[in-house]
């Protein structure tokens, strides 16, 4: 079994979304890393994120990517 562990991508200012989603930036950086371990043949079976929007949105970039 392997476990890889992510951070979520960087997140907006509360000030501009209080429930802090992810940025534009954070998103792309997401898609890269999740582009990555596709090219590495990556297999997930399992997704496990915090309740927070900016993890719920990592989370599911991941998901799309592999």
């Amino acid at each position: 079994m392997r476990l890889v562990l992510v951070q979520h991508g960087n997140a907006l200012p509360k000030d501009v979304d209080p429930e802090r989603g992810l940025s534009e930036s954070g998103k792309h950086d997401v898609a890269n890393v999740a582009a990555f371990l596709a090219r590495g043949s990556v297999q997930v079976e399992r997704i496990f994120h915090s309740g927070k929007k900016r993890a719920w949105e990592t989370a599911e970039l991941f998901r799309v990517c592999l």
